[in-house]
């Protein structure tokens, strides 16, 4: 298995079910990446409880709409390319991401500036900027930039909480702690743009 796929059995183990990471990495170490394995070695083992929420994508997380500003015309190819640019942001940059604007960095600032200490491989885009940014189980900078934006946000307090996963193009929302339905009208063409980038040639479901 590829570390992607390991950290991604590790967040879903943490985040589905509730465990912690500790007991979620013994898993993957021990029984390999299928979720559904290390969820019956930790519970087997006695090594945690399920104390999680919901497994299946809630349809009624009331932030999408409020959130989300990217639009699918914005994402472009070379988009599963870019790496967190969340260390290349100056102060006043970091400010200036915690608005809700809806755009996309140039791809040239995106790729010429960001951080080398984060790699590609499991990286989530900001539905609110349109920033990418790594995985909570890389240097978790998603998260840094969500709780960021929640600490400094007056009105709207959620933060910029909605992000898809390059990985999956899973969609989770940070306030909820769940991930989310694809909805027809906001989520669902995002979506279908990125599986067009990722998947070229082949239809969208």
């Amino acid at each position: 298995p590829t570390i992607a796929e390991a950290l991604y059995a590790v967040e879903s183990l943490v985040q589905l079910f509730g465990f912690s990471p500790d007991v979620a990495n013994q898993a993957v170490q021990e029984v390999g990446v299928d979720v559904t394995k290390c969820y019956n070695y930790i519970l087997d083992q006695g090594l945690g409880a399920d104390t999680g929420g919901a497994v299946y994508p809630i349809d009624n997380c009331p932030h999408v709409a409020q959130v989300v500003s990217v639009q699918a015309d914005q994402l472009k190819a070379g988009i599963f390319d870019h790496v967190c640019e969340y260390q290349s942001l100056s102060n006043d940059d970091k400010t200036a991401s915690q608005e809700k604007t809806g755009k996309l960095k140039e791809d040239s600032t995106m790729d010429g500036d960001s951080s080398p200490a984060c790699p590609k491989g499991e990286n989530w885009i900001c539905l609110a900027c349109g920033r990418v940014l790594c995985s909570r189980y890389v240097n978790g900078h998603g998260l840094q930039h969500w709780k960021d934006t929640t600490v400094a946000s007056k009105e709207e307090t959620a933060g910029h909480c909605v992000a898809v996963s390059l990985a999956d193009l899973s969609v989770w929302c940070h306030q909820c702690c769940s991930y989310l339905v694809h909805d027809k009208d906001i989520l669902k063409p995002l979506v279908a743009k990125l599986e067009q980038i990722k998947f070229p040639g082949e239809k969208s479901a």
